[in-house]
């Protein structure tokens, strides 16, 4: 029939194409990959073989040929500025012009201290000119010691009219008289210092000053701020020459020091 014929033909034609695309396909070279890629990929797994066969590469937390030391914080150092009063200075004072010191005679000492907190803290005290330099060597030597003092600055007139129950303020000069007297206190004349009062109390009989201050009158054991002797303050002022109201007899004053003594 022709149409079998017909048929046969074209089967035997399709399975020509057949063959000769299967040999195309076979014999056709490789399409090989763009030439970055090939690189790209070399390069990542040699880095990555590397790496992961090499011994000599530190974790982060190693060290290699250094020593890791921490620096230690300065320490901090004494200061002190000698100054003449100025006005402004000198309204802050007890000064009066009938005190018996002059004005012009007394110096502003402004140095460094430490506080009962550990910390430094800058301080003010008024003397006479003739003590200016011993006494900033006194409290050099207390600064290195680091004994604490709990506040420094000029007694005021409001602080004389009214001292505080439990004052605890280191000073120096103050136009007043003595405790109990009428003639002028050391204090008055620039050459007396007191320390920590309400650690270092007053005392004669029943009088305590400052009022407050009935629990420092135990001596023993010694607390941060309180003075005894030959503790590095009363020897720094020893040094100097000045007298200190702890070794008195018919009353106690163990905050107070002073150029005579008295």
């Amino acid at each position: 029939m022709p149409g079998r014929g017909r048929l046969r033909q074209v089967t035997a034609l399709l399975a020509v194409l057949f063959v000769a695309c299967s040999e195309t396909a076979t014999t056709a070279p490789a399409t090989s990959a763009p030439a970055a890629n090939v690189v790209a990929t070399s390069s990542s797994t040699t880095i990555a073989t590397t790496i992961s066969s090499s011994s000599s590469i530190p974790s982060p937390t190693m060290r290699i040929g250094t020593t890791t030391t921490t620096a230690e914080p300065e320490a901090p150092t004494f200061a002190a500025e000698i100054r003449a009063l100025d006005d402004s200075v000198l309204a802050r004072t007890t000064w009066k012009p009938d005190c018996p010191v002059g004005a012009a005679e007394l110096r502003h000492i402004v140095l460094a201290h430490w506080t009962p907190d550990g910390d430094v803290a800058d301080g003010e005290l008024v003397v006479h000119e003739d003590v200016a330099d011993d006494i900033a060597a006194v409290f050099e030597t207390i600064f290195d010691a680091r004994f604490p003092i709990a506040k420094m600055r000029i007694t005021s007139p409001e602080d004389l009219a009214d001292p505080p129950s439990d004052d605890n303020n280191t000073t120096a000069f103050v136009c007043r008289p003595t405790v109990g007297g009428t003639g002028f206190s050391q204090h008055a004349y620039g050459l007396a210092v007191d320390i920590n009062p309400l650690w270092n109390p007053y005392a004669r009989d029943d009088l305590v000053l400052p009022p407050d201050a009935g629990p420092w009158l135990q001596r023993t054991p010694p607390q941060d701020g309180m003075l005894a002797e030959a503790d590095p303050v009363v020897a720094a002022f020893d040094a100097i020459g000045w007298g200190w109201g702890g070794r008195w007899n018919s009353l106690v004053d163990w905050m107070h020091f002073s150029a005579n003594g008295r």
